[in-house]
């Protein structure tokens, strides 16, 4: 139970600190730290940049949908051969756009 309110109290500390570091400060093991975070109905996760969308972006996707329904209307088969990709940008700085960033 001592291991527990430690746990805890770390991240009551600070919020933005990792089930690693705290495992490693509390002389314990991290699947000790997700558990009873798990239990307290607390689950980490890692923050990641993604793209902003911005007022310019409507008017840009407005457009982009009308165009796709005017290539639909003409070819009713115009959207089979359309490739959408969800892509993910590997940098030095991270992983950017992945799938478990959008909404």
């Amino acid at each position: 139970m001592r291991t527990e309110e430690a746990v805890l109290q770390q991240f009551q500390q600070n919020p933005y600190t990792s089930t690693r570091a705290v495992a490693r400060r509390l002389n314990t093991t991290r699947d000790i730290v997700l558990r009873v975070l798990h239990r307290e109905g607390m689950h980490p996760f890692k923050l990641q940049k993604v793209q902003e969308l911005s007022p310019h972006d409507v008017r840009l996707r407005r457009q982009f949908a009308q165009c796709f329904c005017r290539q639909t209307l003409g070819n009713h088969a115009f959207p089979t051969c359309v490739l959408f990709m969800d892509d993910a940008l590997f940098t030095r700085e991270g992983i950017f756009n992945s799938h478990n960033s959008q909404c």
